[in-house]
């Protein structure tokens, strides 16, 4: 398996090579077919071992797992650049075409490098993920690997990548109108070939198009792999609850930490907007809070839908579905996490915090200037705050709405002995039962009979065993009753 993997990653990488200098026209191409071949032959070999001799122990079958895995997903990796790149290249050449005017100057054309490189990386990517994900993977729905692989890669990065795209995107449109209302229409010369290009919305959006293309393969791949959760579970039967549940907790975590850091941010602003001295050092006419407000709305607008319909759609769950969904793993992973997070953070930025206020008061220079670097910090311990107080009551809300633990009656700490005859066996079993330990039994030769005696009666001895003195008790059983005698 170790040969399989550095063969499949070297041929990986001297085939993307080879199929961009082809599509250039290079005879740089030729010099990837040695490398190819013979470690493709390698891989070829190797694997028509591991095929003929299987997988006959939980190890080997664990060893196939990861390598596997492992390829499929740079074979995804490589697929995604590769579509990703390609789209952004034609996109950005459109964007070009029909807004012109990019700071940057016009590009190559269509059939550029990166063009070329994108092909060649998607075509490599697609065989390599296809065949180990759905040829060596196929029907491997309980693998734990797989699962990671699902929902840790697949699920958390796609949702983590299109939330990024989408923020850079109206990050650009809170920027336009926030931040740079002194350049509009403006011009610069480009030092390199003495022309002059306009600082307007066509340059400022340009990266609009390269955002477009990550959300849209960000996306493919976010949705494919929730298709192949919800299917996989669903054939499994009991697992579809389970990961719908662990889907949900995922995505609204990451709208929570994309909504905090928004949060933080804003609040830091806020502070510098209300208090003077928060604002440090700036030029006339320039606006400090131009990006930092940019960024605090993207990120705000962005976190918040995706963290309130995932965590609003399973709190409402929850609410309906009783103890079971309050107990989940998922749940208590989910929240536990998040309220740990959130109080190291509040402690961390916290101590920053006031770390400097008792800096500047013992060097004698206290102001409200100590916010022009402190309200990043309290801005940061004002949203922890808030984060951790909220789940520190769901988590009470959860407790309290558990049933009540049955707690069992404590185990008997005597020796405990009773001597009866065969017909009271199986009182003397309910009477260890109730007393939680082990009754060692001494045969009557007498026919003295048993009792009968219901539950209550028979608690009643135990009652009488746990307050008898000494630590051995002795029972005497026949059809009169049960004597308890401390030895």
């Amino acid at each position: 398996y170790l040969v399989l993997f550095v063969a499949a990653a070297v041929v990986a990488v001297n085939l993307t090579s080879a199929i961009g200098s082809a599509l250039e026209g290079s005879a740089e191409a030729l010099k990837a077919i040695g490398p190819i071949l013979v470690w493709g032959g390698l891989w070829f070999v190797h694997w028509r071992w591991e095929t003929a001799e299987g997988q006959p122990t939980g190890v080997a079958r664990s060893t196939r797992r990861l390598y596997a895995y492992v390829t499929s997903t740079y074979g995804l990796v490589l697929l995604a650049v590769g579509v990703g790149l390609l789209l952004a290249s034609l996109l950005g050449t459109a964007y070009d075409r029909v807004f012109g005017g990019s700071f940057i100057g016009p590009g190559p054309g269509v059939w550029s490098e990166q063009l070329r490189g994108a092909i060649a990386s998607g075509l490599v990517g697609t065989v390599w993920w296809w065949f180990h994900w759905h040829r060596v993977s196929a029907d491997d729905a309980d693998s734990l690997l797989r699962q990671i692989v699902i929902y840790i890669v697949a699920i958390f990065g796609g949702v983590i990548t299109v939330i990024g795209a989408a923020a850079t995107a109206l990050f650009l449109a809170f920027e336009w109108v926030l931040d740079r209302p002194e350049i509009i229409g403006a011009t610069v010369q480009l030092s390199a070939s003495g022309r002059t290009a306009s600082i307007g919305a066509a340059a400022h959006f340009d990266g609009l198009p390269a955002a477009l293309a990550t959300a849209l393969v960000a996306g493919a791949v976010w949705g494919y792999h929730r298709t192949v959760v919800f299917a996989e579970a669903e054939a499994a039967g009991t697992r579809l609850v389970s990961a719908r549940r662990a889907y949900r907790y995922l995505t609204a975590a990451v709208g929570l930490g994309t909504l905090a850091v928004g949060l933080a941010v804003l609040f830091a602003v806020a502070i510098g907007l209300l208090v003077p001295g928060a604002q440090g050092v700036t030029l006339v006419g320039q606006r400090w809070w131009g990006t930092p407000l940019s960024l605090a709305l993207t990120l705000t607008l962005v976190g918040a839908p995706v963290w309130v319909r995932y965590w609003l759609r399973q709190q409402g769950e929850v609410r309906s579905g009783g103890t079971d969904e309050r107990q989940a793993l998922s749940r208590r992973t989910f929240i536990f996490v998040v309220f740990g997070v959130a109080v190291l953070a509040t402690l961390a930025s916290g101590s920053t915090f006031l770390f400097m206020l008792l800096n500047a008061l013992f060097e004698s220079r206290l102001s409200t200037e100590v916010l022009d670097g402190g309200k990043w910090a309290l801005g940061a311990a004002l949203t922890a705050g808030v984060v951790s107080a909220y789940h520190w009551a769901v988590l009470k809300e959860d407790r309290a709405a558990a049933p009540e633990p049955e707690v069992a009656p404590a185990a008997v700490a005597k020796q405990v002995t009773a001597a009866a005859g065969p017909r009271a066996a199986a009182l003397v079993e309910a009477i260890a039962a109730a007393i939680g330990t082990g009754v060692t039994t001494w045969e009557r030769q007498d026919d003295a009979g048993a009792p009968q005696l219901d539950a209550a009666a028979i608690e009643a001895i135990a009652e009488r065993i746990r307050a008898a003195p000494g630590e051995r008790v002795l029972l005497v059983i026949d059809a009169g009753g049960v004597q308890v005698i401390p030895a």
